[in-house]
Parts: C-alpha cells; sequence; structure tokens
C-alpha cells in the first residue's frame, strides 16, 4: 500500500519533479560550459539562473515569486551580483509605486466605489453582451488613468467580469465567458497603457529611459492616444466578431433565454444594495481625482508619482476607507514578483549581458533603422521571441530599447518610440507564466471559470491589433517629429 502512494504522488507530480531536476541542471552546465566571448562567466551564469527560474515556473515547481526571489539568492550566493544590487528593488520607487498603488485598489474596492462605476455604466448601457462590453470599455477609460496598477484592476474587476458573464447565462470557459474576461481585460488592463500613470510599469520605462528623452505624463498621453485608441476599437470588434453570443448557445442561457440579455432589473438590484454614495466612496473619489491632477502635474508641483501614491494609499487607510487589517488584501505575490525579477536590467547591464547582446545584434539591427515600416515589426518580433525567456515586461521593453539606444540618435528615432513599440508587445499571455496581471485576475475567480487556456487566442488577437494599431501611428509619430 505505501508503494502504490509513493507511486500515486510521484506520478502526480512527476512535472515539478522534472522542473525541480531541469531547473537546477541548466544553471550547473551554465557554469561549467565554455562561456562564449565577449560574454563574462558571471553573464552566462546569470542567464542560466534566469532560464533555471523560468524552468522550475513552468512546470509549476515553484510559485514565480518563489522561483524570482530563489533565482535572486542564488545570484547572491554565486557571486554573480552583490546582495545590495539584487534586492535594491524592493527600496525603488518603481516597487514603492507598485505597493501605493495596490493598497489604492485595495480602498477603492473595499468601499465598493470601482464596483459602483462598473455596475452604473452595466445599467446605462444596453443589457446585452455588446451593450455589456461597451460597459466595460467605458469604466476602464475613467478608472484606467486614476490607478497606477494594472495588477490590482485586474484583480478587482474579474470577479464583477465573472457576474456579467454569469448573468448573461455563460457557462464557465464557454466564449462568451472569454469574450467578458478579453474585454475586462482589454479595458482595464490595455488601454491603461495610454496613461503614465495607469500602471506602475510605467513609470518603470520612463525612468530606463536617457534622461534627457524622458516623458511627462502628457507627453506619453499624447504619444499613445491613437495608439490606445485604435488597439481598444479593433480588440473590441474582435470581441463582437468571435466571442459574441450564436444562437446555438441561446439554449445554454440561464437568463432572458430568448434574448440572451442580462437582466436591467438585476443591475439595478445590486446598485440599490449598495445605497446612496456613502462617505468612503466620496473620500476615495476626492483621493483618487488629486492623485490624477498631481501625477498629471508631476513636473510643475516637484513631487514625485511615488509619494503621490503613498500618500493617497496612507489617506485611504488612516480615514477608514479600507480597515487596517485589509493590508493583507494587498497583492504580495505579484509584488515580491516583480521586485525580485526588477534586479535583472541592472544585474544583467553589470555581468555585460546586455552589452552582449547589443554587440551580437548590433550589426544586424543597424541597416534596418533606416525603414521605420521595417523596424516596428522587427522590434515586435524580437520583443515576441524575447518575451519566451524574460517574463518581465518592464526588463523585457528595457532590455529592447538598450539594444537600439545607440542607433537613436544616428537615424532621428525618439528612444520613447522604441520602448512604445517594444512595451505594447510585451503585454501577452502566450504562456500562463508570462503575464502577472493575466495570473493575478484569472487566480481572482479560480481556474473553475476561466484559465490561460481559455483565454489564449485573446491573445493571438491582442498581438495582431496591437501590430496593426502600431502601424497605423508611424504617420502620427512622424507628424510630432518623433521618428
Amino acid at each position: 500500500m505505501a508503494t502504490s502512494g509513493n507511486s500515486n504522488f510521484i506520478s502526480k507530480n512527476r512535472k515539478k519533479l522534472v522542473g525541480l531536476i531541469v531547473g537546477i541542471l541548466i544553471p550547473i552546465v551554465f557554469s561549467t560550459f565554455p562561456t562564449p566571448e565577449p560574454l563574462t562567466p558571471q553573464g552566462w551564469l546569470a542567464l542560466g539562473l534566469l532560464l533555471g527560474a523560468v524552468t522550475m515556473i513552468i512546470c509549476t515547481t515553484l510559485r514565480d515569486y518563489q522561483a524570482m526571489i530563489a533565482m535572486c539568492c542564488m545570484l547572491v550566493i554565486t557571486n554573480t551580483a552583490p546582495l545590495t544590487t539584487v534586492f535594491a528593488p524592493f527600496g525603488q520607487s518603481a516597487w514603492w509605486m507598485m505597493f501605493g498603488a495596490l493598497g489604492i485598489g485595495v480602498a477603492a474596492v473595499e468601499c465598493g466605489f470601482m464596483k459602483r462605476i462598473a455596475y452604473f455604466m452595466l445599467k446605462v448601457l444596453p443589457p446585452t453582451f455588446r451593450g455589456q462590453c461597451l460597459a466595460y470599455i467605458a469604466s476602464g477609460a475613467i478608472i484606467s488613468p486614476i490607478i497606477p496598477s494594472s495588477t490590482a484592476k485586474g484583480i478587482i474587476m474579474a470577479p464583477i467580469a465573472r457576474n456579467t458573464s454569469d448573468a448573461l447565462g455563460f457557462k464557465p470557459h464557454s466564449k462568451g465567458a472569454q469574450g467578458i474576461f478579453i474585454i475586462m481585460f482589454t479595458a482595464y488592463v490595455s488601454f491603461a497603457l495610454t496613461f503614465l500613470s495607469g500602471s506602475a510599469v510605467n513609470i518603470s520605462i520612463v525612468g530606463a529611459l536617457p534622461e534627457a528623452f524622458r516623458v511627462t505624463w502628457t507627453e506619453w498621453f499624447i504619444t499613445l492616444l491613437p495608439w490606445g485608441v485604435l488597439s481598444t476599437a479593433l480588440m473590441v470588434l474582435v470581441v463582437f466578431k468571435f466571442y459574441g453570443l450564436k444562437k446555438k448557445d441561446l439554449k445554454n442561457l440561464k437568463v432572458d433565454e430568448q434574448s440572451g440579455k442580462l437582466s436591467k432589473q438585476q443591475v439595478s438590484d445590486e446598485l440599490k444594495k449598495m445605497g446612496p454614495m456613502s462617505i468612503k466612496e466620496k473620500i476615495t473619489l476626492v483621493v483618487m481625482l488629486a492623485a490624477l491632477a498631481c501625477w498629471i502635474f508631476e513636473a510643475q508641483i516637484g513631487v514625485s508619482a511615488t509619494v503621490i501614491a503613498l500618500f493617497a494609499f496612507i489617506i485611504l487607510f488612516a480615514t477608514g476607507v479600507a480597515a487596517p487589517d485589509k493590508i493583507k488584501n494587498v497583492g504580495w505575490e505579484a509584488l515580491f514578483f516583480v521586485g525580485a525579477f526588477l534586479c535583472l536590467p541592472v544585474v544583467f547591464s553589470q555581468v555585460g549581458l546586455n552589452a552582449f547582446i547589443s554587440e551580437m545584434l548590433g550589426e544586424r539591427v543597424a541597416p534596418i533603422m533606416g525603414n521605420i515600416y521595417i523596424l516596428v515589426p522587427f522590434i515586435i518580433i524580437l520583443t515576441t521571441l524575447i518575451r519566451m525567456v524574460f517574463v518581465s515586461l518592464s526588463g523585457t521593453a528595457i532590455l529592447v530599447t538598450t539594444i537600439f539606444l545607440p542607433f537613436t540618435e544616428m537615424f532621428g528615432i525618439h528612444p520613447f518610440i522604441i520602448a512604445v513599440v517594444s512595451y505594447t508587445s510585451t503585454n501577452t499571455w502566450n504562456v500562463s507564466y508570462q503575464n502577472t496581471v493575466t495570473v493575478a485576475s484569472l487566480a481572482a475567480n479560480g481556474p473553475e471559470w476561466l484559465t490561460n487556456r481559455d483565454i489564449l487566442t485573446g491573445s493571438f488577437w491582442y498581438m495582431i491589433t496591437n501590430f496593426a494599431a502600431l502601424m497605423l501611428c508611424i504617420p502620427y509619430w512622424r507628424m510630432l517629429g518623433m521618428v
């Protein structure tokens, strides 16, 4: 009996065991094999440790943040990088910006402010699949620039998206449920890339640019607004066409089987349950609007966006909008994961890995820099390939920008355009470990509703619509004098 039990245990955990063995062997192999010139042994080992950690994530041997923290510890143990460098991101502004943003999100959902806005838009627009999709787009446009945490927005809105899906009668894992999730993600996460305050990662992208080329909130918005409008509009059309209600689905509906409509009375009942806008919601609204104004005029008032986020977080908790014990609801796993991964751009730069990649690709990249219509697709493809290894959105965008940076001035291209093309192309979830926001959003409802495999086609559609939007933006960027 004991032997049978052990056999079952091994069988159930075979994938994890394989991930553990392979994840350990990869850095060992990298440390013993000859180092490719001119890469340093430290750079070669750092790459091996990253690949080993990613392998463990893919095989679910460790949770993503566990694998990344273990990798950081090994970077220190092997003297690949000093402890002060590896764990420095936990004390940097990007990490604290995320902490403040996630705290703001906790307060917003606790007081019901975001839920009220979402249900209000669901009530105003038609109670159909398409109407509710447009409701998410409208409410997302309001919320996106206010809460600087895509993870927080995904976690908060995912349960509401499931409520909408259930009310419309869509079964778990169905096309309709997938469509509701994808449109929510488009509205609250993808469209948030249009605003500097829409995500803490956006701040890190600006910080990675040379000081002379860093952009303000307004400059970010002006540059990315056409992309945001075009990519969002195209995704809406895709969801309408390929995820909408079909006649064959009517038999599965639980609500209004003749039309497939969400009962408007249901939404009204939800709003009635919430009652009139509470003092906590009013405080949240005022604090968020004040924070947004400070982020927009950050350069004029001279106060860091991180400081503003932390003050907003403190005010919301100090005034009782969220109870003190709700601090446990902050997305700590995402914070630990991002904090651990943010060290890689610095570590890779110090050990010469970025220089190695730049030197390896430099001669191949230079000939295409002269044609922006070739350069943009090339950056998209390169970013997509790198994202299969680099989990970090900001790390990938920063690495790609670094590769092209030496050539930008020569060919009259603003480095921010390189960063924009790469960054928007990182927002995919082709594999389950690739996007921390989709991981967190899906986890908010559990795998019984949707899994990454269910929404995989949405990632492919995003790649297509992102490509189209970026190409259409080129004449606009030329008008701005950025390419």
